[in-house]
């Protein structure tokens, strides 16, 4: 586990280049496994403060002069770095250039391949300007001098009639003659690419200091400095990839179409020793090409969990080397038994008990999460494992998709690895898992390997797909992205994270080797376990001031965490998080909390509830069935919205297919999201077999397609008894098929049967008469209203299908199949029709409610619709609900669980919402009937009313129901009782009023006796 940069001294295989004083360096690898060593954090910090204090604007050291062909000698507070003369070599040129046809094919040849072959140079005095004259166009370079810093300003050009494509070219502006290799150097050249990380590169050489800076950094091109001899290096200035330049590093290039016209500077900043250089142009090029997306907050210990161990690598890193009966390896014990029950029982146990130990300690440790490095065992040797394809777990580790089967836990039932996350998210915690962006693939002979993808859209779509089903299954929002290498062992490319961040903006991604730009992205990953590496170089904050990464601490021996401490504490009150055992309570998580004490990170963000989802298993469909609210129906202990996966109206295959759904709460301060699965078993679907009736044959005539004519709705092969060809006997005869689908996972075979009428050659064949019977409802049985043919000669009809048959809802065909009762005279016959069948509508019951009180919310007491089928109903307002007072409306609309034979339906009940302080008022009272009245028949009441109204007006009200719909808003105050619709007895009259005030006025009760 190591990081990279984007800069590499060109070091040969074996050999470490040493400390590099790069202002954008950040750590030490770029290829996987070959460490390189940083600058120092605190060096780089004291000579920005140098250069604060005493400034940068001292007295000209820097001295060039200038010959027939660019600079002649340079030098620099006193020391010579360049002299023509006495190093004719070092003279301006151009080296390799690349071209091609604007057909896309390289040109190499003549004067596209090689600066020095050209059509002459100029040297303009006066400007200070060299230019190469080439057929396609020109490259110029012009130097320019202001105080200490020496701008070699480029301008490339390819004429529009040049007829090809410049894609780059590298350029030799001048050598520098140090004194000694700079610091960090070792006899390598430096590069550094744009898209990687900022090309800013000190060269401390002793009796000086200078910076090699790319100001405009919105391009992809090379900046640093190149090895020449010994200690002699030459600014890198290349459009192109640069002679040397090791495969594992960024191969980029910037064309120019013909008529266009590159302008760029590499600027040379001199500064005394120990004085950094004012680099902050570069450094905000970068930023504002590539800004932060970073959106993470929380910045307290993540915690890491092991569940298994790798096997010692034998040679062939493919080969599997579990224990017999822990093919995995969890927690790396033989005795581990997942092929027997009682042994998984006892392993399931033992996970979700490290489960409960990664919460109590990472909660110990205030932290934010856990990390659960090896969720798929480690069965095979490293660099196969870790696996890190959660997407795989039921394939690559089944016993942790096994069934929870102690009946005691609270996940009894549930899948293991489910109820593993469950454990940590309902305690609030995050959880998080290892990707990999290589592609785990398992063997038929039990081997396994991890492919490298070659492309960055297959890396992100492979990423993606992991990072989505753990996201999905278990809420996952932290991963750790292991070898970010390609197969060469280069860095991936950024951008490959800057589309992942930009896909999960919420989420926080742990690339293991990195370059500077992944800090826009991600927060990379040091060990200081391993690697001694503590915290983000300070570098870094010059492009990105809120950078941040991840160190891993865990089981460093004690001693040098210890000495460690000043520096880490530093780390995390600059934001770095640290990482510490929570798998179990290791001694150095205490050491852990005290550092984050100490930087003042130990207070953790405001705490949101997770909020519980109810999701029963729905009940088995048959193929075909679309995805309705019958079956994506889960319900949250808060308001907020589903998003199901598969959505409404899916079809799934046959089988267990599992259901996920994502709820977002509409409270998103004080509730987090959540997740749920659930499985729906899809049956195989019967294939609607259609036979007609065949028309009689004569004897003698074999049977063919025009008799076997069966056919299904969906693919498939018929079988015939009796086969095409055979000839058969006069009389009726039966005809069978069995119908086999090509689909067999979502359907089953079918069978079908006609008769035949085989007769003799002379016989007549009777006249059909069968009219198109009129439509009919689902639920109506077949009746001889649409079984009414007849036939021209006497005889027997039989009707497939038959008397007292109900039909699904759509087309269906009748035959009736006719046999003669003087079969040597009549042929037997069919006829068919068809007959349309509509959708039934279901019947809704729902009562009135009684009254309720405002302030008092829905429930199913008020929302209990009924209807004459199964099916689910969707309330509005919704239950929880709290109404206003007056007779409000609720309107149920209910879907039914049969959408083919059934519509859907919906239907309201009015309910009255009683004030909760109801406002008696002189102003309102019923002056007739009077109280005690023994009333029948139709009457009208009279009342008086002398409030502001509002459009609400007043109605009637008798027992807390409103009588009829009649509003009154203005008098005379009349209203029409039919006592009729009264029970005999008792009842209570009251004048429900709405003023304009929105009060609800109520009369005083008048109460009669009905007797009718």
């Amino acid at each position: 586990m190591t990081l990279a940069h984007h800069a590499l001294s060109e070091a040969p295989s074996g050999v470490l280049p040493a400390a590099t004083p790069h202002l954008s360096a950040t750590t030490t690898v770029y290829k996987k496994g070959i460490p390189l060593s940083g600058h120092s954090c605190i060096r780089i910090l004291l000579l920005f403060a140098i250069a604060a204090v005493f400034g940068l604007a001292g007295a000209q050291s820097l001295k060039v002069t200038y010959g027939a062909k660019g600079i002649q000698t340079l030098s620099f507070a006193g020391t010579v770095l360049e002299d023509v003369s006495a190093y004719p070599s070092d003279s301006f040129h151009i080296h390799h250039m690349k071209c091609e046809d604007l057909g896309g094919q390289p040109i190499t040849s003549g004067q596209y391949g090689w600066g020095e072959n050209n059509n002459g140079t100029a040297w303009d005095g006066a400007t200070n300007t060299e230019t190469y004259i080439f057929s396609w166009g020109s490259i110029a370079v012009r130097f320019v001098q202001t105080g200490n810093n020496l701008d070699l300003v480029v301008t490339e050009t390819n004429a529009a009639n040049s007829g090809i494509k410049l894609d780059g070219a590298e350029i030799f502006p001048l050598a520098l003659h140090f004194p000694r290799d700079p610091n960090g150097f070792g006899g390598y050249s430096q590069f550094l690419n744009t898209t990687t990380g900022p090309a800013v590169s000190t060269a401390d050489f002793g009796s000086g200091m200078v910076t090699a800076v790319l100001p405009d950094e919105s391009f992809a091109m090379y900046g640093g400095w190149k090895n020449l001899s010994a200690s002699t290096y030459s600014p890198l200035m290349s459009t192109t990839s640069p002679d040397g330049l090791a495969a594992f590093l960024p191969h980029t290039d910037h064309p120019l179409a013909p008529g266009t016209t590159l302008r760029y500077t590499l600027s040379l900043r001199f500064t005394a020793e120990g004085v950094a250089a004012d680099a902050r142009d570069g450094y905000t090029s970068f930023s504002s090409t590539y800004p932060s997306q970073m959106t993470w907050s929380d910045h307290r210990i993540l915690g890491t969990a092991y569940l298994a161990s790798s096997p010692a690598n034998p040679g062939d890193k493919t080969k599997p080397g579990g224990f017999p009966n822990n093919p995995r390896r969890y927690f790396n014990d033989p005795s581990v038994n997942v092929t027997q029950q009682a042994g998984l029982q006892t392993f399931q146990d033992r996970v979700l008990a490290q489960a409960a130990s990664n919460v109590a300690n990472t909660r110990a440790m205030n932290g934010q999460g856990i990390v659960t490095w090896d969720l798929e065992g480690e069965q095979y040797p490293q660099d196969t494992s870790y696996v890190c394809s959660p997407d795989q777990i039921a394939t690559v580790a089944p016993e942790m998709e096994s069934l929870v089967l102690n009946k005691r836990s609270p996940y009894f039932g549930t899948r293991l690895d489910d109820a593993y996350f469950k454990t940590m998210t309902d305690a609030g915690l995050r959880v998080g898992v290892c990707v990999r962006p290589q592609v785990f693939a398992l063997a038929p002979n039990g081997s396994a390997s991890q492919s490298f993808l070659t492309t960055n859209s297959a890396i992100v779509a492979n990423l993606e797909k992991k990072i989505s089903f753990a996201n999905t299954r278990w809420g996952v929002t932290v991963f750790y992205v292991d070898s970010t290498v390609d197969n060469i062992g280069g860095t991936l490319d950024p951008a490959i994270f800057q589309q992942l961040i930009t896909d999960f903006p919420s989420f926080l991604f742990i690339p293991e080797e990195t370059t500077p730009r992944y800090y826009a992205y991600s927060a990379p990953f040091s060990s200081f376990l391993f690697h001694g590496t503590i915290g983000t170089d300070p570098a870094i904050y010059q492009s990105y001031p809120k950078a941040f990464g991840v160190t891993l601490v865990n089981d460093v021996a004690a001693p040098t965490l210890q000495a460690a401490i000043p520096a880490l504490t530093q780390a995390v009150a600059k934001g770095d998080i640290l990482m510490g055992h929570a798998d179990y309570w290791q001694a150095n998580d205490p050491t852990l909390v005290s550092i984050y004490q100490a930087a003042g990170a130990a207070s953790p963000p405001p705490v949101q509830v997770k909020p519980a989802i109810t999701w029963n298993t729905p009940a088995a469909v048959t193929y075909g069935t679309s995805l309705s609210s019958a079956q994506l129906n889960a319900s949250a202990s808060t308001a907020g919205s589903f998003t199901y996966s598969p959505g409404f109206g899916s079809v799934l295959p046959g089988g267990v297919n599992t259901l996920m759904t994502t709820f977002t709460p509409a409270d998103a301060q004080d509730y987090t999201s959540a997740t749920a699965v659930t499985t729906l078993t899809v049956n195989r679907a019967v294939p609607t077999v259609t036979w007609p009736q065949p028309d009689p044959i004569s004897s003698g005539i074999p049977l063919s397609a025009a008799q076997l004519s069966a056919s299904a709705n969906v693919p498939g092969i018929f079988t015939y008894n009796p086969p095409v060809g055979t000839v058969l006997s006069s009389g009726t005869a039966q005809l069978a098929v069995t119908f086999l689908p090509s689909d067999s996972v979502d359907y089953t075979s079918a069978i079908a049967a006609v008769s035949l009428s085989v007769v003799p050659a002379n016989a007549t064949r009777p006249v059909a008469t069968w009219p198109t019977p009129a439509s009919i409802v689902y639920g109506t049985p077949l009746s001889a209203q649409q079984l009414n043919a007849s036939f021209s000669a006497p005889g027997t009809i039989a009707y497939v299908p038959g008397l007292n048959t109900v039909l699904p809802a759509g087309t269906s065909t009748l035959q009736a199949v006719f046999s003669p009762l003087n079969p040597k005279a009549y042929q037997s016959s069919a006829a068919s029709v068809q007959i349309n069948v509509t959708k039934a509508q279901p019947i809704i019951s729902w009562t009135n409610p009684a009254p309720i009180a405002s302030g008092v919310p829905l429930t199913s007491a008020q929302l209990n619709a009924s209807a004459s089928v199964a099916g689910t109903f969707q309330y509005s307002p919704a239950a929880g609900t709290v109404l206003p007072p007056g007779l409000q409306k609720l309107v149920a609309q209910f879907t039914p669980a049969d959408s083919g034979n059934y519509t859907a339906s919906s239907t309201s009940v009015n309910i009255p919402i009683t004030p909760s302080s109801p406002i008696s008022n002189s102003n309102l009272y019923i002056t007739s009937p009077s109280a005690g009245d023994v009333l029948s028949g139709v009457v009208t009441v009279a009342a008086v009313c002398r409030l502001t109204l509002d459009s609400a007006g007043t109605y009637l009200v008798a027992d807390g129901m409103q009588v009829g719909d009649r509003r009154v808003v203005d008098g005379p105050y009349l209203y029409t009782l039919d006592t009729r619709k009264l029970s005999n007895g008792t009842h209570i009259l009251q004048i429900w009023a709405h003023d304009i005030g929105d009060h609800v006025t109520l009369s005083a009760q008048v109460p009669i006796l009905v007797a009718n």
